[in-house]
């Protein structure tokens, strides 16, 4: 694996996001963000020079590697699109936020107290698309997608391989509750336009050499 991305530039997004509904609650989901960070290990053990945009983790950065860190879907974003232009591969692992509220309060939400089994509803608004944001541009670097799926994981891989304009996505089941978000093994298929890849339940760190591997492999030439 040593050289396999050398003089490539390579940008990782990792971990989730969070979409604040009030100074002390937001919205964001499950990732842990270790795949993401060993994706980014990966590929500077490969020779890239990398850059890591990361939602709020409580993981150590990896050696070697410029990290960037950022909280919403908007601020990846603009982390992102402002870096893209000068890499050779996006590796888009983070699980960005689909949702956000419509309306940001400005003080703390107050739990009624003269009601019982009273509800609460928050408008929600959805975020930019970080991923097709990527391949609509007219020259854009060769995007690695990631998937979690629950059901018709190869399926919804492959559609949202398609309506994204992705080059490969990595997808595995997060049904299965021994892989995947906080655990430290993961198990996936890499799937291209003409084929897939499925890699063994494993470290994330193997995992990640495995998918580095395979994408330098499917790089065009000319990268």
């Amino acid at each position: 694996m040593p050289d396999e991305l050398k003089n490539l530039t390579v940008l990782v997004s990792a971990g989730p996001t969070q979409e604040r509904i009030d100074p002390v609650r937001f919205i964001s989901n499950r990732s842990s963000g270790k795949q993401g960070f060993e994706i980014a290990r990966a590929a500077e053990e490969a020779g890239a020079k990398v850059t890591l945009v990361s939602g709020p983790v409580n993981l150590k950065s990896p050696t070697g590697i410029k990290r960037v860190n950022v909280r919403t879907a908007a601020e990846m974003k603009s982390a992102v699109m402002s870096r893209i232009d000068k890499c050779d591969v996006f590796f888009a692992v983070a699980a960005v936020t689909d949702f956000r509220p419509r309306k940001l309060l400005e003080h703390k939400l107050k739990r009624p107290t003269d009601q019982i089994n009273s509800e609460l509803t928050i408008q929600l608004q959805t975020t930019d698309d970080i991923v097709q944001a990527v391949t609509a541009m007219h020259e854009r670097p060769y995007v690695v997608g990631f998937a979690a799926e629950t059901n018709d994981v190869i399926r919804n891989a492959r559609d949202k391989l398609k309506r994204k304009n992705l080059d490969v996505i990595v997808v595995n089941d997060v049904s299965d509750p021994s892989i995947g978000f906080e655990g430290d093994e993961n198990q996936v298929t890499v799937v291209f336009p003409e084929s897939e890849q499925e890699l063994k339940k494993q470290s994330k760190y193997k995992i990640a050499q495995q998918v580095i591997e395979l994408v330098a492999n499917a790089l065009p030439r000319s990268t």
